[in-house]
Order: structure tokens, then C-alpha cells, then sequence
């Protein structure tokens, strides 16, 4: 069965195969991405019900378009992640960790407003930190040859 990885299409630029991961690893990458966005749009809605909503999902402090915009920027990033890591773009690992600050960053907004959901969300960012690393050893690796060659020139 073919990769998507291994056509050659517009979209996906010419890099060497050191920098992407195989297939399993980027099917791990997008589902565990998927569960984080899951529990984000879960602590998210949780948070609105008992009153302390988080930034990016606070209605009651911003009009709708600053809010479609909020939520744009929290899970845009996430989408992305996930569609890249499937079609076994390069550099996922770099571009996870990339999106884990933005966790940090909205974990930090949160800290007065909505602690609770904070913590929640510093606990995924812990999480997709661990993807982030464990992934790096998910990348495919250069043949002894190959490294021979790429190291000669």
C-alpha cells in the first residue's frame, strides 16, 4: 500500500525522508493531537457551564467575531498539525511542539479567569509535550549508505 508520503504532489515539498515520520508514527501524532483537541473543547465546554469560561471561549467578554477568531487561533493550529502529520509532511515533530506552546500560552492566559481549566490545560500540554519528544524517535532513519553519501557531500 502507498504512502501518501511517498507521492509526489504540489503540496508537499521535496525534503529527504530523515525529516518525516513513518506512517504509524504520524497515524499516532494525529489521533493523540485529536484526543488533546477533544479534551480542549471539553474542558472548554465544561468551563463555560459552571461560569468561569476559558479566553478563547468566553462569550460573555467578547463580541462574536473576536470569538470566532479566538477559537480559530486555539484549534487552527491543531487541524493543521493533524492534516500535515497525515499526509507525512516534514518536521511534525518540530511543528508539535510548536502547537504545544500555544497550549502553554492559552494555559497562561487562563491562570486568574478560569484556574481550574488552566490546570487542565497545562496537564495537556504536558501530554502533547511527551508526543512532541516521543515523536522524534518516530522519524524515519537513513541507511548506513545513505548517511555515507549525505556525509560525503
Amino acid at each position: 500500500m502507498m504512502d501518501l508520503g511517498d507521492i509526489e504532489i504540489g503540496i508537499l515539498p521535496k525534503i529527504g525522508t530523515e525529516q518525516r515520520l513513518t506512517r504509524v508514527w504520524g497515524r499516532t501524532v494525529a489521533l493523540g493531537w485529536t484526543l488533546i483537541a477533544v479534551a480542549m473543547i471539553t474542558v472548554g465546554a465544561s468551563s463555560q457551564v459552571i461560569g468561569r469560561p476559558m479566553i478563547w471561549i468566553d462569550d460573555q467578554r467578547f463580541g462574536a467575531v473576536t470569538l470566532i477568531m479566538l477559537v480559530a487561533a486555539t484549534f487552527a493550529p491543531v487541524i493543521a498539525l493533524v492534516t500535515w502529520s497525515l499526509l507525512a509532511g516534514p518536521w511534525v515533530p518540530f511543528l508539535s511542539l510548536l502547537v504545544t506552546g500555544e497550549l502553554i500560552l492559552w494555559a497562561a492566559l487562563d491562570r486568574h479567569n478560569s484556574p481550574g481549566g488552566a490546570l487542565v490545560t497545562i496537564f495537556l500540554a504536558i501530554a502533547a509535550l511527551l508526543l512532541s519528544v516521543a515523536s522524534f524517535g518516530g522519524r524515519y532513519r537513513l541507511s548506513k549508505v545513505e548517511s555515507s553519501i549525505i556525509a560525503s557531500n
